[in-house]
């Protein structure tokens, strides 16, 4: 069974790929034709924007599958050792840690 699975994830990358080439392709037509012939289109953006969801939740499964999906944990191990105790006794991180959370 998860054989085809990562078959199938394989196949949404590659699907997720082609759908960032037009999302290249869309935003060079739109700056060839505002530019170009002073004539700007109204549906490259949100084409565009629907498309890159699509990216986001077809390549999402091949991320977590191969594991280059972006993790903060560098931030939160590296916050971990900087922790002090308040007088009262409680855990407090540095002003960084919750910045990365917001």
């Amino acid at each position: 069974m998860a054989g085809w699975c990562r078959r199938a994830n394989g196949a949404l990358a590659l699907l997720s790929a082609g759908l960032i080439v037009a999302i290249v392709l869309l935003t060079l037509y739109e700056i060839v034709s505002r530019y170009g012939f002073n004539a700007p289109t109204t549906w490259t953006f949100p084409v565009s924007s629907y498309l890159l969801l699509y990216v986001i939740h077809t390549s999402t499964a091949y991320a977590l599958q191969e594991g280059p999906h972006v993790q903060i944990s560098v931030i939160v191990e590296r916050e971990r050792s900087h922790h002090y105790r308040s007088p009262r006794g409680r855990v407090r991180g540095r002003p960084t840690l919750g910045m990365a959370w917001t």
